[in-house]
């Protein structure tokens, strides 16, 4: 049994656990209810009387657990009975990690959350960086009424979704350690770290089916020199980096080599008539992190402009990765990277397509390019080391149609999904996959 209720929760003044069932809630269950019971709130567990009450349409729990050290009050939860373990849970409770609660482009995306969550049944809020690292129960709900984040203690959740914006945290022991201690705490984490370039072509690479769909890329700055002879038009990226920034371009042509930019003060592009002039250069911009070098697949542009596909795929609630939205990205005048964060702007991957093929080939290009992100989620989430839930695939297509694995990224941009009406299905996809985990954690204890 299943149902929606309201929820107080509040310190016990008689030094024992009660959980106080409407009504309603107590004629909905199969047979009568027992005197004594477990509650799972989160994955904190405890063992109650229960009492049904007449008066009041909202559950109460009054306990002296020390998680509840204040009164929390929810207006719209799940309640699920699982009658073989006597167990009254409630949730799903999901908190996204930030690096600080400004939230920049995440605000609308949260904001979002929160009303689906609630209208679902269910809560959302967030816990910044710093709680996330002390082990400290104390995150932001948001208050629709005055239209802002306000600070509190919350329930230990049973999701925590990362959106860290921040390798350097990440390298951290501390930010390790949190990860330890919130894991044994019972909460399920996804997305803990960004996935560097190279580890993701490592992975991909060794599957077949993929291999034929990336471009050629090594690993390392000594690699420049052969890489640009061989293709005449390579990338280097750095291989952590993210949201288009630190990306070289570099041509050979007949008597000079080319170099296009957007992250070093120089302009760009950039003519230099030696490939050992070229090379200094760029070990100069990249004298620090580590840079992975592809060759340039002659891709599709839309109206002379560069072109992409961001596919965002996500974890469903019977675990098989599905896709939940996707964009075709065109750079803006005089980008070589289409990234939002770079001027770029969005429109439909079918609208795109039949512009550049026949509706009926434009179709065939886009269900190839669904299948090849589909494929490319399940390898990395089977091959790498994070849990991952949620992936955001770029792929580009040649002239022929064939498609061509970009990058992925396990923190992708909700910028790109912010002119969608009504609530956006990555919003969705993270309630389904947060209440799936919840059901499964109160039946399979």
């Amino acid at each position: 049994m299943i149902d929606t209720c309201s929820l107080v929760i509040r310190q016990s003044k008689n030094n024992t656990n009660t959980l106080y069932l409407p009504h309603s809630i107590v004629e909905n269950l199969s047979g009568p209810i027992k005197p004594a019971v477990t509650i799972k709130l989160g994955p904190i567990m405890f063992d109650a009387e229960v009492s049904e009450i007449r008066t009041e349409n909202y559950c109460t729990i009054e306990t002296t657990h020390t998680a509840f050290p204040e009164t929390i009050k929810l207006d719209s939860i799940l309640l699920q009975y699982v009658e073989y373990h006597n167990l009254f849970s409630f949730g799903p409770f999901t908190a996204m990690i930030v690096l600080d609660t400004s939230l920049r482009s995440l605000h609308t995306f949260s904001k979002e959350c929160v009303a689906w969550y609630k209208q679902q049944g269910g809560h959302f809020f967030i816990i910044p960086a710093s709680s996330f690292l002390k082990g400290e129960l104390e995150g932001y709900f948001y208050n629709e009424e005055e239209n802002k984040w306000g600070l509190s203690s919350i329930i230990t959740p049973d999701v925590f979704y990362n959106r860290i914006h921040s390798r350097k945290l990440e390298k951290h022991s501390s930010y390790k350690q949190a990860l330890n201690y919130w894991k044994n705490k019972g909460v399920h984490i996804f997305n803990e770290f960004f996935l560097k370039k190279s580890e993701v072509y490592d992975l991909l690479a060794q599957e077949n089916q993929l291999k034929a769909y990336l471009p050629e890329t090594r690993t390392g700055l000594q690699e420049l020199s052969s890489m640009v002879t061989k293709h005449k038009d390579i990338f280097i990226k750095e291989d952590q980096g993210s949201q288009g920034k630190k990306i070289i371009r570099m041509q050979q042509k007949e008597n000079h080599y080319k170099i296009y930019q957007n992250s070093f003060h120089s302009k760009s592009p950039l003519t230099i008539s030696s490939l050992q002039d070229a090379n200094t250069q760029i070990n100069t911009w990249c004298e620090s992190g580590s840079y992975i070098i592809q060759e340039t697949i002659p891709f599709c542009c839309f109206k002379d402009k560069q072109l992409d596909f961001r596919i965002l795929c996500h974890l469903n609630k019977v675990h098989n990765w599905m896709i939940v939205s996707s964009v075709a990205r065109i750079a803006a005048d005089n980008q070589f990277v289409s990234n939002l964060d770079r001027g770029g702007e969005i429109l439909k991957p079918l609208a795109v397509l039949s512009h550049l093929f026949s509706k009926q080939s434009g179709e065939k290009v886009f269900s190839v390019i669904k299948e090849l992100a589909l494929e490319t989620a399940r390898t990395l989430s089977e091959s790498s080391s994070t849990v991952l839930a949620e992936v955001g695939i770029d792929i580009g297509i040649d002239k022929s149609g064939k498609p061509w694995i970009i990058e992925v990224n396990s923190k992708p941009s909700k910028q790109a999904y912010s002119e969608i009406k009504g609530v956006r299905p990555s919003v969705k996809a993270l309630y389904e996959y947060s209440k799936n985990l919840w059901i499964e954690r109160s039946t399979h204890l």
